[in-house]
């Protein structure tokens, strides 16, 4: 007798890890990003984020309320719509993606370089596997340092011992 056990869970706990993985293997990687108020030639506009907003509730005596009656609530907030962002302060993200790729080879055919464990990229720039905004510019042999309009600088690594970078998202912090 062969005894089966199924476990129901709602799609929703899982949805975060699964746009996760679609975010990092259903895109081209990402070879080059530029911050500057328009997009070059051959480099798209990125959306960072969408906030997803808020619902009105009750702030009263330290305790948040979504189900209340308006008229006994002192300090109502009114929902906030949801928002995509698409600029880091006055820079737009614009990203270059691989033109094309191959994964799991080997060998890379010609017109292509060899990145990341088995993957080929096509031109001679492999994906960026790091970035980040700071104070100082970093001087990383397998990167590059680009100095911002706010006096900070965006600093990006190509490492080959790495898996390059599909997606962007900012943290504030």
């Amino acid at each position: 007798m062969i005894k089966a056990e199924i476990n129901y869970f709602d799609l929703y706990d899982v949805r975060g890890g699964l746009e996760g993985i679609y975010n990092s293997i259903g895109h081209p990687p990402i070879v080059d990003v530029q911050l500057s108020s328009s997009c070059s030639h051959g480099y798209t506009p990125y959306d960072l984020e969408t906030w997803p907003g808020t619902i009105n509730f009750c702030y009263d005596f330290g305790t948040i309320r979504t189900n209340y009656n308006r008229s006994m609530c002192f300090n109502e907030y009114l929902y906030v719509s949801n928002q995509t962002y698409r600029n880091w302060l006055e820079n737009r993200v614009c990203v270059k993606r691989a033109s094309a790729f191959r994964n799991g080879t080997t060998s890379c055919p010609t017109g292509y370089i060899k990145c990341y464990s088995g993957l080929c990229i096509s031109g001679n720039q492999c994906p960026i596997t790091f970035a980040e905004i700071s104070s100082t510019p970093r001087n990383y042999s397998d990167g590059s340092s680009t100095l911002l309009s706010n006096g900070r600088y965006f600093n990006i690594r190509r490492q080959a011992d790495r898996p390059g970078i599909g997606t962007f998202s900012f943290n504030i912090g």
